[in-house]
């Protein structure tokens, strides 16, 4: 079907709209993206409302496709609080390389509120390490006060800690480099 209907939009919206298989709703929404036929409000519409995590994560990366980066920053917000751990994950990574400072406070939030998943916390901590130091305490205070965690102090604190060693990795680093050393160099 692929090859030989590549071009007919019908057929794969009646696909998307009426099987009941994942893997072949996530290629009509990609043969239909494809096309031209879907939106970046389809796409978010599919991420808010699919039961199937495989094509909530291919409407996240179709959404990267189309420039609209408003759409874009609001699939990753859906995708950092989505239950698929790997829609999570690669919702952290695409947080940081948007680099809008509207993400700053969902990582923060990942790393407060949502602390279940180890992969998706260090792709959030990684992702801070790129943002303005004053921003990310900031946000991390209102994040903090806002939240229901029991003890909220002492998880601040930690994950300060932790922020403020990533700084000062990223620090060193930037040193490293404007020496002109290398890994090799070093």
């Amino acid at each position: 079907d692929m090859t030989v209907r590549k071009s007919d939009a019908v057929y794969w919206r009646t696909l998307f709209d009426e099987t009941p298989y994942a893997d072949l709703k996530s290629l009509a929404l990609r043969m239909l993206t494809d096309m031209g036929e879907m939106t970046p409000a389809e796409l978010l519409q599919t991420m808010r409302t699919s039961a199937f995590a495989t094509t909530r994560m291919e409407a996240l990366k179709l959404l990267g496709r189309f420039g609209d980066e408003e759409a874009f920053e609001e699939g990753v917000l859906l995708g950092l609080r989505d239950r698929y751990e790997l829609l999570r994950r690669n919702a952290a990574n695409y947080a940081w390389q948007l680099g809008r400072p509207a993400l700053i406070g969902a990582l923060v939030e990942t790393l407060v509120n949502n602390d279940e998943s180890q992969r998706v916390c260090y792709l959030a901590q990684k992702g801070l390490r790129l943002a303005p130091k004053q921003a990310v305490d900031s946000v991390l205070h209102a994040v903090v006060n806002a939240s229901t965690v029991a003890e909220p102090e002492t998880v601040r604190a930690d994950i300060q800690e932790m922020l403020d060693s990533e700084f000062r990795s990223k620090e060193r680093d930037l040193k490293q480099m404007q020496k002109g050393k290398t890994l090799k160099a070093r």
